[in-house]
C-alpha cells in the first residue's frame, strides 16, 4: 500500500509537483493522468525513490520510505517501470532476471506468468525487438516479489495468455493458463470490483472459445452481479453485454430445434421479459417500432412460440435466458 501526502517534488529545489496526495491500496490500480509536463514521470521518479522529495509524507505499508533511496526500495519490493525500459542492454535476459531477482532467488515463477521469455533467456537484451524488452522490463519489475499469485491482476494475465495460445491453437497451453487463472480466482473478490470484473470477462471469453458455455455463462453472471453493486464501473457493460450476445449465440446454436438465431434478436430476447412495451423497447434500442416489432416475430418463429410469453419461457427452457 502506498500512502502520498502533500507531497512537493521537483528539480534543483524548484517544485514540478505541488501538494499531491494519492493512495495505492492493496491489489488496486490507480492511473495518474495529465499532459504532457504535468509531473507524472516525476512524481512516480521521487516515490520510488530516484529523486527527493521537497516536502511530504510518503509511506509503503505504513512504513515512511520518503527520502530513501531506490536500490532500498527496490528490495522493500518497490519497483518502478521505466518509459525507456532502462535494460542493461550488453547482458543476457536470464542475467538481467537473475540481477532484478537477487541472490539465491528463483525467477520460475516470473517465466511461468510471461512464457514468451523462454525463447529468449540466452539473448542480449539489446537484441530483443521493441515488444519483448518491454516483456522483460516487466518482468524484471516482477522478479522481486515473493508470492506472485497474491497478485490479483495476475490472473488476468493468465486469462490473457489462455486466449493467446488458444489463437495460436495451443489447447494444452490454454487449458494450463485457465488452470492456473481459476487457482487465483479466489483472491478476485468483489472488494477490487474492477479487477474482478475484467478476470471474469476475460475468463469467459476463453472459455466461449473452448465451446464451454456453461462455464462461461457462470463467470458472466459473476461480472454481471459485480456491475449490478457497482454501477460505476460502466466501462465494462458494453463488453458485458457483448460478451452476452456471443454467449446467447453459442447457446442458440447448439440448442435442438432451434434455428441460429441473429445478433439482433438475440440483443432483442433479453428485453422480453421486462415490461417494456415493443414502442419503448425501440427507444432504448434506438430502432424503429417496425424493426423491432418484425425481429420479434422472426424471434417467435424460431422458438416455436406465438407470443411473447411463450417466447419468453420456450427461451428459459433452452437455456437463452436466465430463469
Amino acid at each position: 500500500m502506498i500512502e502520498v501526502d502533500g507531497l512537493d517534488a521537483g528539480y534543483n529545489g524548484n517544485p514540478v509537483v505541488r501538494d499531491l496526495s494519492l493512495h495505492v491500496g492493496e491489489a488496486e490500480v490507480v492511473a495518474l493522468l495529465g499532459a504532457n509536463g504535468a509531473g507524472k514521470t516525476t512524481t512516480l521518479s521521487t516515490i520510488a525513490g530516484l529523486l527527493r522529495p521537497l516536502a511530504g509524507r510518503i509511506q509503503m505499508n505504513s512504513q515512511d520510505i520518503a527520502g530513501q533511496p531506490a536500490h532500498r526500495l527496490a528490495r522493500a519490493g518497490l519497483s518502478l517501470v521505466p518509459e525507456g525500459r532502462a535494460l542493461f542492454a550488453s547482458l543476457t535476459t536470464r542475467e538481467n532476471l537473475r540481477l532484478s531477482a537477487g541472490p539465491g532467488r528463483s525467477h520460475d515463477e516470473v517465466l511461468d506468468l510471461l512464457p514468451e521469455l523462454r525463447k529468449c533467456l540466452d539473448r542480449k537484451a539489446g537484441l530483443l525487438s521493441g515488444g519483448e524488452q518491454q516483456i522483460l522490463t516487466l518482468a524484471r519489475a516482477l522478479a522481486r516479489e515473493a508470492n506472485l499469485a497474491d497478485y490479483p491482476p495476475i490472473t488476468i494475465l493468465h486469462a490473457v495468455a489462455a486466449r493467446i495460445a488458444l489463437h495460436e491453437a495451443d489447447r494444452p497451453r490454454a487449458l494450463a493458463e485457465l488452470t492456473r487463472a481459476q487457482r487465483l480466482r479466489p483472491a478476485l473478490t468483489y472488494a477490487v470490483p474492477h479487477l474482478a470484473v475484467q478476470a471474469r470477462i476475460e475468463l469467459a471469453r476463453c472459455y466461449l472459445a473452448l465451446s464451454d458455455i456453461v462455464a462461461a455463462r457462470i463467470l458472466l453472471r459473476e461480472a454481471t452481479e459485480v456491475l449490478t453493486r457497482r454501477p460505476g464501473l460502466g466501462i465494462f457493460a458494453g463488453q458485458v453485454a457483448d460478451l452476452r450476445v456471443e454467449l446467447s449465440y453459442a447457446r442458440s446454436s447448439s440448442a435442438p430445434g432451434v434455428t441460429a438465431l441473429t445478433a439482433a434478436e438475440l440483443r432483442l430476447l433479453p428485453m422480453l421479459p421486462t415490461h417494456l412495451s415493443f414502442r419503448e423497447i425501440a427507444e432504448e434500442m434506438f430502432l424503429s417500432r417496425h424493426t423491432v416489432k418484425s425481429e420479434a416475430m422472426s424471434l417467435y418463429r424460431k422458438l416455436g412460440a406465438s407470443s411473447r410469453n411463450q417466447a419468453v419461457t420456450r427461451s428459459r427452457e433452452l437455456g437463452l435466458l436466465d430463469g
